[in-house]
């Protein structure tokens, strides 16, 4: 059975998060210890001891599972059946810990989301609700499932079947779940996926990139302002391998595999370079020199990036760069 085993809350002063995600996305299960397979069964009188061993391996493999995740409200961090949040707003530390091995963990300055039991649990809460216990969905098993978060809902992706993925929208109210089953324009497998305050964007193994939300400050990057309640190709970007992107309050970074980025959305305080309009319906290319700093050259290739809600990081060998504002409150208005 789940619970809720310990709870640990303690304020902190408000900061700027500086970890960097990693320039490759990793697979979710890539660390976990595979068992070797025994060759012959178990001779008579040693099967109790081979079971032993067994669920010392599988352990093992509850234990390896680590992840580190940092995004436009703070960063989530898990191991086996721990969890720590590290928000922005509000400004606040939490650790967490479950009787059920933990597979994901995604979060905004709203709520807190938990997969768990290989993809076939969910739990939920409002971030700020620290008496309240996790609410606990049950999901149909799934070979690979994850987590993305924007301020009005919870998704997660899996695998429909061995080479398609789908996504489930949970909206959670007071008093019930609603759960929707979205598709994908066509049979794509989803790789990485990362939400703002009210748009999600995808990337398939293939590298390209899908939309769908709110567009109203060019989130969508397809040129639209209307919401899109199923994901689209963004279509400005076909032929372009994306191999890494992030998104921050209103805007998206994206990074080629040719070390060229390209940036959509809303341009407010900077976040898309000095050159760029107010807002950028479209994916734009950034130019390094202009765009980032002088003493780039506008043909720079490009290693690592990354978004807070209001700026876009960009590292260039051991060299880090920010254009934006972090000083600004986040969600300081209405959505």
């Amino acid at each position: 059975m789940f619970g809720l085993q310990k709870t640990f809350f303690r304020r902190r002063q408000r900061g700027i998060f500086e970890k960097k995600e990693d320039s490759v996305t990793k697979k979710r299960n890539s660390t976990r210890i595979e068992e070797t397979q025994r060759k012959e069964e178990p001779a008579d009188g040693r099967e109790e001891e081979a079971d032993e061993e067994e669920e010392v391996g599988q352990e093992m493999n509850r234990n390896s599972r680590n992840s580190e995740k940092s995004t436009w409200f703070g960063s989530v961090s898990f191991a086996s059946n721990h969890v720590n949040l590290d928000v922005f707003s509000p400004t606040s530390s939490e650790l967490l810990e479950f009787n059920d091995a933990i597979d994901d963990v995604a979060c905004t300055h709203l709520h807190v989301a938990i997969l768990m039991s290989n993809g076939k649990k969910l739990g939920i809460r409002r971030i700020d609700d620290y008496r309240r216990e996790f609410r606990i969905l049950e999901l149909p098993e799934s070979e690979s499932s994850f987590l993305l978060t924007t301020s009005k809902a919870i998704y997660v992706v899996r695998m429909k079947n061995e080479k398609t993925s789908e996504i489930l929208k949970i909206l959670e109210n007071s008093e019930d779940v609603e759960i929707r089953n979205i598709d994908f324009p066509w049979p794509v497998k989803i790789m990485e996926a990362r939400g703002g305050h009210d748009f999600c964007i995808f990337r398939d193994s293939a590298g390209n990139l899908f939309s769908m939300g709110t567009g109203t400050r060019g989130e969508l990057g397809v040129g639209l302002i209307r919401r899109l309640d199923e994901p689209v190709h963004i279509e400005h970007l076909a032929g372009i391998q994306i191999s890494k992107f992030a998104c921050g309050g209103w805007h998206t970074v994206a990074l080629s595999n040719g070390g060229d980025v390209y940036v959509w959305g809303w341009n407010r305080y900077g976040s898309l370079g000095q050159n760029q309009s107010s807002t950028e319906m479209y994916p734009t290319l950034l130019d390094p020199s202009e765009d980032v700093d002088q003493s780039l050259s506008p043909d720079e290739n490009i290693d690592d990036v990354a978004a807070t809600e209001y700026s876009t990081r960009i590292t260039v060998g051991s060299a880090h760069f920010s254009i934006g504002s972090d000083n600004e409150k986040i969600n300081d208005f209405e959505l």
